[in-house]
């Protein structure tokens, strides 16, 4: 294709060079005027875009949610916070790093959020699906969310707490909920500790679980060999049940080692107590322990008698409410000491002979997999100025 020649001025007509000045004055007002008229229809599609930056408070501050002139964001006048510098493995849209700042103020909280009414401070939404859940908490200083798979809220330390809750009397530190397990401790090392519960009340409690369902475990350890370890004395309001095992006491050896003694079971929940008498002339009354009594039935108990030397044998004349007679067999006289045994049915409880046991469920809890933790993620270049967090006092 033969593209057209430039054509040259006639020669009655003045070159750019030769045009009067009155001419070009001309031309230049007629460009300001579209230039214009093209900057005014972008403002009317488009709403100014303002980046807020320090200096624009009435004290100096940094002022987001404000126009360039300082006052509240309009439908024309917006302020935009673009991706700042690179953390971790992506970019900040909003990076606040208190470290830089030059001033003598020793202590800076970098973001301060204060909610409105029942509103809350912070609401932080990440992961796929709807952001709902964010909004159904109120009066919250912090709200994490996290859709899907995501984390609602994370936290991570090298040396010291990674998540800090602190609650005023009556209140509580750190509250999960969950269909499935509402909070997690996850101990990686090998003398670590999944969950810590200390409490420094002379009556509190350091970790309390509680079942409020009929069948619900209260707390529940499991382990190979030990599902708990308590390094104290251990106090059971309710029955003790023990399944495929024995019920024993550990007891210190000459040889150094532990060895263990088992408890005597009974089909009946019995008490016995054990005693000394003495026999004169072949007679011998015995009041049993006022504190024993006070906790067995006295109308039904068993007494066993064993002479501590040659006699013509012993035996239990007559019972009493508080104690029994002895008295040697074939009327002997005889002068020696006897021990005895006396069982009786515990006084409190029932105590149904042989009564049947419902054992729970264990099946549901020893066929759950370890559950998935989040990991701490592997963190990319940090930017200039953002270090490491510092402990909280």
């Amino acid at each position: 294709m033969t593209l057209p020649l430039r054509a040259d001025p006639p020669a009655d007509e003045p070159t750019k060079q030769e045009q009067p000045a009155e001419r070009i004055a001309m031309m230049k007002r007629r460009g300001l005027f579209a230039a214009a008229a093209a900057l005014f229809a972008g403002i009317i599609a488009k709403p100014k875009e303002v980046v807020a930056t320090a200096g624009t408070g009435p004290d100096g501050s940094l002022v987001l949610g404000s126009n360039g002139s300082n006052s509240s964001n309009t439908a024309t006048m917006v302020t935009v916070v673009g991706p700042a510098a690179t953390f971790t493995t992506a970019p900040l849209m909003f990076d606040v790093d208190a470290s830089l700042n030059t001033t003598s103020v020793a202590n800076l909280n970098a973001i301060y959020g204060h909610g409105r009414g029942i509103g809350s401070g912070v609401i932080g939404v990440t992961g796929a699906g709807s952001a709902a859940h964010a909004t159904e908490l109120a009066n919250c200083g912090v709200i994490g969310y996290g859709g899907g798979a995501a984390i609602g809220v994370a936290g991570f330390s090298d040396t010291n707490w990674a998540v800090v809750g602190n609650a005023g009397p009556g209140g509580v530190g750190v509250y999960g909920i969950s269909p499935y397990v509402a909070t997690v401790g996850l101990a990686q090392g090998t003398s670590a500790i999944g969950v810590y519960g200390q409490t420094s009340g002379s009556s509190g409690y350091g970790v309390l679980g509680s079942a409020t369902a009929v069948g619900g475990i209260g707390v529940y350890g499991l382990g190979n060999p030990w599902a708990g370890v308590f390094g104290g004395g251990v106090f059971i309001n309710g029955a003790l049940t023990v399944v495929n095992g024995a019920k024993s006491a550990a007891v210190p050896h000459p040889d150094g080692s532990l060895r263990r003694l088992y408890c005597v079971e009974s089909p009946e929940s019995w008490f016995e107590d054990f005693g000394e008498g003495r026999l004169v002339n072949g007679m011998a009354c015995i009041t049993l322990d006022p504190d024993f009594l006070a906790t067995v039935k006295d109308d039904l108990y068993h007494v066993f008698l064993t002479p501590n030397g040659e006699s013509e044998g012993l035996y239990v004349e007559s019972k009493r409410p508080d104690g029994f007679d002895v008295r040697e067999q074939r009327r002997g006289t005889g002068n020696l000491t006897f021990s005895y045994r006396v069982v009786a049915k515990r006084k409190d409880i029932a105590g149904p002979r042989f009564e049947k046991v419902e054992s729970p469920d264990f099946s549901a809890f020893e066929k759950r997999q370890p559950l998935d933790v989040p990991r701490r993620p592997e963190q990319g270049p940090v930017s200039p100025g953002i270090g490491a967090p510092q402990g909280c006092e």
